[in-house]
């Protein structure tokens, strides 16, 4: 029975790394127009998130943290005065995602970096804190 409940709490953890990699918060909630494409890799020591936002300056940005939750905020200003287009698919105002991170990443160590139109942010993973315990026989 105890072998049962810790298999679940490593379940319930594996799922919040699965949720994080796959989906962000916020899907269900966005047009698709008023989100930008993002990939997120897990390496040994760190996550990345590399967010496509072309046009986008330092100052169109803000990636805040609030408890678990990393915001990606940017706000795109194209010009409204030319209304002559036949087709317009480029997004205008408020861009944003939402990801849930999981337990395993250290939210003191977090830097973003936005070059050429990518934004990548660096989420560094918590040390290990796997400990073997000894058992003593007396």
């Amino acid at each position: 029975m105890t072998l049962l409940k810790l298999r679940n709490v490593y379940d319930d953890s594996f799922d919040l790394l699965e949720n994080f990699l796959r989906n962000d918060i916020a899907n269900q909630n966005l047009n698709y127009g008023d989100r930008f494409p993002v990939d997120i890799k897990e390496l040994e020591d760190e996550f990345k998130i590399i967010a496509e936002l072309p046009g986008i300056t330092e100052d169109d940005l803000e990636i805040t943290l609030d408890d678990n939750i990393l915001n990606i905020t940017a706000n795109r200003n194209l010009d409204e005065e030319d209304k002559d287009y036949c087709r317009r698919e480029i997004t205008n105002g408020k861009l944003e995602r939402k990801f849930k991170l999981p337990d395993t990443v250290d939210r003191d160590n977090i830097d973003a970096n936005l070059k050429n139109g990518l934004l990548e942010i660096k989420l560094s993973k918590k040390e290990n804190t796997y400990k073997r315990i000894n058992i003593s026989t007396s």
